[in-house]
């Protein structure tokens, strides 16, 4: 038997982003489809000049009304040329900087995003995402907005 993918990028960076941060109804929603393959995550954390590192994120989402506006570039994020939704690590505008990280599910086709495949050496595929003024639903956080210790859970 072998094992679907994209294993890594949906079940153990996104389902495990979902268990720790999710709310009931996120976990309800989403959780269950994850198990059985019907839906694929991808992680957007890694920035152009920053790796890994979470102190130097430059993507930002700020409120605007009902509704929250996510702008920046995130590198090497597999297999977002496929997934149903990217969750995606932003800066939130006029929140402590040591606290104010925030994860949200974004619809890789909403308006203003856009996937780019990346040449590499890798197996899985990697995109370029640029996210230009796109909506973001508050239902769509992860945790709280701008949530104390994000970097340490995911």
């Amino acid at each position: 038997m072998c094992c679907p993918g994209p294993f890594f990028s949906s079940v153990v960076l996104g389902g495990t982003a979902i268990l720790n941060l999710g709310s009931d109804e996120q976990k309800d929603e989403l959780l269950p489809r994850l198990a059985n393959g019907k839906l694929i995550l991808s992680l957007a954390a890694t920035e152009p000049g920053n790796w890994y590192g979470m102190d130097n994120i430059q993507a930002v989402i700020r409120e605007d009304g009902p509704d929250l506006i996510l702008d920046g570039t995130k590198l090497f994020v597999e297999n977002a040329h496929i997934s149903d939704y990217i969750l995606c690590v932003a800066r939130t505008v006029g929140r402590n900087a040591d606290t104010g990280l925030s994860l949200v599910l974004v619809d890789p086709n909403s308006p203003g995003v856009a996937c780019a495949m990346l040449d590499t050496l890798a197996f899985e595929k990697q995109c370029e995402v640029v996210f230009d003024k796109v909506s973001v639903s508050r239902a769509h956080v992860l945790g709280e907005l701008g949530g104390r210790g994000l970097h340490w859970r995911i």
